[in-house]
């Protein structure tokens, strides 16, 4: 108590000085805790999705060339032989899609069949896409977000089975995901479409079997009991190298594979020699604390300076 209250006099003696050094510590404390925070939401924090700690980002690498996706070929084989994988998931982006003929633009992903049962996901009406009925010669249908339905159909359950158009093309809404649901990766879509179903609603695009495919796909995966992530990335490597006879064209020299966590909202993974994004993060705090505690210094000399110079107006 002594202590604490020899330091309140000392502070009082010099309220301007006192308070600026509170600040300026307390902004840069309070920046670094921020930064954590985000960081931990972000790469650290599991996606609230089914068995999350299974999921996984499949990506391809090669020295000369990083992408993002994969050509269907790839996953498709993948999804065929791989043992590691006790499920392939695909999504993929498209541009805003006009929603029935307005001038309102709708954000649409392409995904898989399964990829709502996969990840866990349950529909607030209607039902979710079904392997067994939602391929490429299905009648096109769609899954509209909770909050397209509530705010462009008013949570109408009636729409459920009614035909909209998008980009010009007729669908056949069969159900509206839960708001609880949490989509992979950044995306955030107000409307779900199957990927075989793509050449069908972007015009002009191929088939996605067709080798001339130019369309980038993410492909996740969920592993196996007991199988590790570097195991998976082996096998992967493995079917890559077999896959290149087939589609010699497809295939990088030298490509390899690379598996990640998936269920985060980011999923970082360094290259070979790179520093650790964590560590990064580290000398990030690092860097705004020096220059906190430098800015502390050069008000303690600039006071201390006024003082020997006997300057009433010092801090």
């Amino acid at each position: 108590m002594q202590d604490l209250r020899f330091g309140v006099r000392i502070l009082a003696r010099s309220p301007g000085f006192s308070v600026t050094a509170i600040v300026v510590l307390g902004l840069g404390i309070g920046v670094c805790t921020l930064a954590f925070s985000l960081y931990n939401i972000a790469a650290l924090q599991p996606l609230p999705l089914r068995d999350p700690a299974t999921v996984v980002r499949i990506q391809r690498r090669s020295p000369e060339n990083i992408t993002p996706g994969l050509p269907y070929a790839s996953i498709a084989y993948y999804r065929d032989n791989a043992k590691s994988l006790s499920a392939v998931m695909e999504t993929m982006g498209s541009a805003p899609m006009v929603l029935n003929q307005g001038e309102q633009r709708v954000s649409a992903t392409f995904v898989s069949s399964n990829y709502f049962s996969e990840l866990g996901g349950s529909a607030a009406s209607g039902r979710l896409f079904d392997a067994a009925s939602d391929d490429a010669a299905s009648a096109p249908v769609c899954v509209l977000s909770i909050r397209l339905w509530q705010r462009k159909f008013d949570g109408d359950p009636s729409i459920v089975g009614k035909a909209i158009r998008l980009g010009g093309k007729p669908a056949t809404v069969i159900g509206v995901a839960a708001e609880a649901f949490v989509s992979l990766g950044t995306d955030n879509p107000e409307i779900w479409l199957p990927v075989l179903q793509h050449s069908y609603f972007v015009e002009g695009s191929k088939p996605l079997a067709d080798p001339k495919f130019e369309g980038l796909i993410a492909m996740w995966g969920r592993l196996a009991s007991g199988v590790s992530a570097a195991s998976a990335a082996q096998e992967l490597l493995s079917l890559t190298n077999q896959l290149r006879k087939n589609y010699p064209t497809v295939i990088w020299d030298h490509e390899y594979i690379v598996v990640i966590p998936g269920a985060r909202f980011f999923s970082f993974e360094s290259e070979p020699g790179a520093p650790p994004v964590l560590s990064l993060a580290g000398l990030l705090v690092f860097l705004i604390l020096s220059t906190a505690c430098a800015n502390l210094g050069g008000l303690l000399m600039a006071r201390g300076a006024g003082q020997v110079a006997g300057d009433p107006a010092a801090i």
